[in-house]
């Protein structure tokens, strides 16, 4: 992944640099639930490779909403609390035999305080992970990853 491989790229500068790198945090994988509504997303890593995960690189715990909606319909909404320097899969897409149409949906990550993200996302072979992180201003950020 790309994200990955740059923040590779900066550990190894700040170690060049002088600088302490920040550790590696710790991945703590969500047991798999029953999918909802549609089976299309579930708690959990779900079968399909396409894990939505947050990553918390900040030194407070925060607690996040996760919602997926397909024209309209909630698929899923549940909130998750993610430990301090953890990343956590929190949901996960299901392999479905639906029409390559009902397959794109609206993914939100959002925080108590109002701060929320969201993307549109197809789930198909092309696409990867979801990932709910925090950037340098600590603000709450979304992406997902591409093949």
């Amino acid at each position: 992944m790309r994200r990955r491989r740059v923040l590779g790229i900066v550990a190894g500068l700040s170690l060049v640099a002088g600088c302490p790198s920040r550790p590696e945090p710790t991945v703590t994988p969500t047991p798999t639930g029953t999918p909802d509504s549609g089976g299309l997303v579930g708690d959990g890593p779900g079968d399909y490779p396409h894990p939505i995960r947050v990553d918390n690189s900040l030194d407070r715990a925060v607690t996040v909403t996760i919602t997926v909606e397909r024209d309209g319909e909630v698929l899923y909404d549940r909130t998750h609390t993610v430990e301090p320097g953890t990343e956590r899969v929190v949901a996960g897409f299901t392999r479905l035999t639906a029409p390559a149409g009902s397959r794109n949906v609206r993914v939100t990550a959002a925080l108590a305080d109002g701060n929320a993200e969201s993307i549109d996302f197809t789930v198909d072979d092309c696409h990867g992970e979801i990932i709910a992180y925090f950037g340098e201003d600590g603000d709450l950020e979304l992406t997902y990853s591409v093949c």
